[in-house]
């Protein structure tokens, strides 16, 4: 994420406080904006948009706890760190179960504030903690929030039904943008562990030693700047969902402390001797081809078959196109809650073809982005070609149109995709529909024909 378009909301009422950390965030290029007063914070943050809030606890005429409970009803999804002059592990996991991101202990250095910004951009969790939020929150991540009515999508909301009722590990996989982190909430909300602590850490913005220190924890002076016990993201996420982001991105290491907490269900924090059990449902989300991954030693083996109990393969935009006029409605009635304003926009047959002949390389997300620019910068009501292409300052070249020389063509890619399509089918036919047989006759593993026959729903 762009530090310069990164909201952050610091809430203290002492003023050298304010002053030491709005300069060490606005040194490091974050838009940062800071209140004294905690009513005034909570009524900036329609305007505001925060990503980030660091608040103190103790405050007038507002706790930072009850500044935390008023901003996890505004957004969920806002991380809140907090400020506390005295903690302990078991005040810390409360604080942070209640729905706070982190906390900092007075007196903390630049250091320490910089990394758990960080660590909060690259981590999210939610957890409900009454009747209406539990009410709203449920609602947001419904399974018919996945927007459409192409085949592929139907037969991701009947499996959805059935896997959110089970305990088992569920791997998604798909590409960046097409929804894989909002098919992992729904699971988590809407099954019997819907209100206790959702948790997610994306492992491939984290470097290692980091991102072990965020999942395990770690204990005083087990390493440089271990300043005081910490426990990690899985420990917080007891008896909730843990959602393993861009798992793919793991290191050999890790893959092998996480295979241990998925067959052990228990952890041992970086420099403790004590197993501390865990009971959290795991969902792991992957960009990458994992089978391929194995085969080139970058991903091991057993930890692949433990997460892959349940998969679900994520479609292209490009591969359910007839969803875009839904998805467009979808996301203008989102804005008009989201901004509080009503508008009408409207796209004609002409402009619905001419989006779909794009390729959409960033997906639902990319479309996303799209649509509310449109909205927010668009004085015409009726969206045509020429409107979306100056408020976008480029044209969507269709996939035709998309050469450039040396480079492979997404059109290249469908092609080679529909071959190995039809290789895969002709030798699963010829070995009768004996996988070990066909893989072998394609020269490839197992689990790598396992993988693309799913992907290519070969199995119905």
């Amino acid at each position: 994420m762009d530090k310069l378009k990164t909201p952050i909301m610091v809430i203290d009422d002492e003023e050298g406080i304010l002053s030491f950390l709005s300069k060490a965030l606005k040194r490091e290029g974050y838009d940062v904006h800071c209140y004294d007063n905690p009513q005034i914070a909570v009524a900036k943050l329609e305007s505001i948009q925060p990503k980030i809030v660091i608040s103190d606890i103790v405050m007038q005429p507002m706790s930072g706890l009850e500044v935390l409970s008023r901003i996890k009803g505004f957004d969920l999804e806002i991380n809140v760190i907090l400020i506390t002059a005295h903690a302990s592990v078991d005040s810390a996991v409360s604080a942070v179960r209640g729905g706070a991101f982190d906390y900092l202990t007075k007196p903390f250095d630049v250091d320490d504030v910089l990394l758990t910004v960080k660590r909060a951009l690259s981590a999210k969790r939610l957890q409900t903690t009454n009747i209406d939020l539990e009410k709203k929150t449920q609602n947001k991540y419904q399974f018919s929030n996945l927007v459409g009515k192409s085949s592929k999508i139907k037969e991701i909301y009947s499996m959805l039904e059935k896997i959110s009722k089970t305990e088992s590990t569920v791997l998604i996989a798909g590409e960046s943008g097409t929804g894989k982190e909002l098919v992992a909430r729904a699971i988590h909300f809407n099954s019997k562990r819907k209100s206790e602590s959702f948790v997610s850490v994306n492992c491939a913005s984290l470097p290692d030693q980091l991102l072990e220190s965020e999942l395990f924890g770690h204990e005083k002076g087990s390493f440089t700047g271990a300043i005081e016990t910490k426990p990690g993201l899985l420990e917080v996420a007891n008896k909730g969902t843990f959602l393993l982001d861009e798992i793919g991105d793991t290191s050999l290491n890790v893959q092998a402390k996480l295979l241990r907490v998925l067959q052990e269900r228990e952890i041992k924090r970086i420099g403790g001797v004590k197993n501390i059990p865990v009971d959290v449902r795991v969902i792991a989300a992957t960009s990458k081809n994992l089978p391929a991954e194995i085969e080139n030693k970058l991903f091991r083996e057993d930890l692949f078959y433990r997460l892959n109990v349940i998969p679900i393969f994520m479609p292209a935009l490009r591969e359910r196109k007839e969803d875009i006029p839904l998805l467009i409605q979808h996301f203008i009635t989102s804005l008009k809650y989201k901004y509080q304003m009503e508008k009408e926009l409207i796209f004609s047959e002409e402009t619905l073809a001419y989006l779909g002949e794009y390729n959409w390389p960033g997906n639902i997300r990319e479309l996303e982005n799209i649509v509310e620019r449109i909205y927010m910068l668009s004085e015409d009501k009726n969206i045509n070609k020429e409107c979306i292409n100056d408020l976008l300052g480029k044209e969507l070249k269709p996939v035709k149109d998309m050469t450039k020389g040396g480079t492979m063509l997404i059109e290249l890619k469908n092609e080679t995709e529909r071959f190995e399509r039809q290789m895969i089918g002709e030798a699963l036919d010829k070995a009768k529909g004996n996988k070990l047989q066909a893989a072998k006759r394609l020269h490839i593993s197992r689990q790598t024909l396992q993988y693309k026959i799913k992907k290519y729903n070969l199995d119905e």
